[in-house]
């Protein structure tokens, strides 16, 4: 009987751990139309979204870096910052509580301009 229940527990936790799993998904950002690429010694951050979370790293110092994240279909701003980072610093920004299923991710430096859509 012992033996049945750590079972079942066990079976109950393994899908309760599955179920609530995160997912982590790079985004490839794009350069916008209006810049050209460049190649400098500051690289453009990586973008990730894990769970319900944009996930900006970036491996160098960078001043004024401009981060914008708007809802797709309505355009409206979820999150808009301007804010100079350390090396190996990464920004968290949370979108529980917006309604929406497609997102923008805008991040722009003195240098590049990049941008990428994205779904949760």
């Amino acid at each position: 009987m012992k033996t049945k229940l750590l079972l079942a527990s066990f079976f109950s936790f393994v899908f309760m751990a599955s179920a609530n799993a995160i997912t982590i998904r790079e985004l490839i950002l794009k350069t916008k139309p209006d810049r050209t690429p460049t190649m400098n010694e500051v690289p453009v951050p990586d973008v990730n979204v894990i769970g319900n979370a944009v996930v900006v790293d970036f491996a160098e110092e960078t001043k004024d870096v401009f981060i914008l994240v708007t809802d797709d279909e309505t355009g409206q701003v979820l999150h808009q910052e301007v804010l100079s980072v350390d090396k190996n610093t990464t920004l968290y920004i949370d979108l529980d509580t917006s309604l929406s299923t497609k997102y923008n991710v805008d991040v722009e430096t003195d240098f590049d301009s990049v941008y990428s859509q994205f779904s949760l």
